[in-house]
């Protein structure tokens, strides 16, 4: 299995809402959600992460110092929620016999830009 380097995310710009609490999403205002992480970093103190996400999701815009009411989210498939079925696959593929099983167990895999080979004989 390979890693293609694909284009797997697309990004958004959005007004945010005077506030600053929301933004602009088909006409409607729409409430950020927001998660604390705390990470823990050895030989240094605890880092308090704020993150906050759209419908798109995660907000990225103070990695680029975006300046006034404009923020942008970033949409990837890696990013969806992780329902262990990836896992099973590889698990699976390691125990397929033919072509026809392979081909079941790939229908599991959420990685986009996966390339798998596979080669069998008469």
């Amino acid at each position: 299995a390979t890693l293609l380097l694909s284009d797997q995310v697309d990004y958004y710009v959005m007004e945010d809402t005077p506030d600053g609490q929301g933004y602009m999403h088909k006409g409607m205002q729409q409430r950020y959600q927001s998660v604390e992480h705390v990470i823990e970093v050895k030989g240094a103190g605890p880092v308090q992460l704020h993150v906050r996400s759209s419908v798109y999701g995660p907000v990225i815009s103070s990695a680029f110092g975006l300046a006034g009411n404009l923020s942008i989210s970033v949409a990837s498939a890696s990013l969806d929620p992780f329902d262990g079925s990836s896992f099973e696959a590889f698990v699976s593929l390691s125990e397929t016999d033919s072509i026809k099983s392979f081909r079941e167990c790939i229908f599991d895999l959420q990685s986009p830009a996966l390339s798998l080979i596979v080669a069998d004989t008469y």
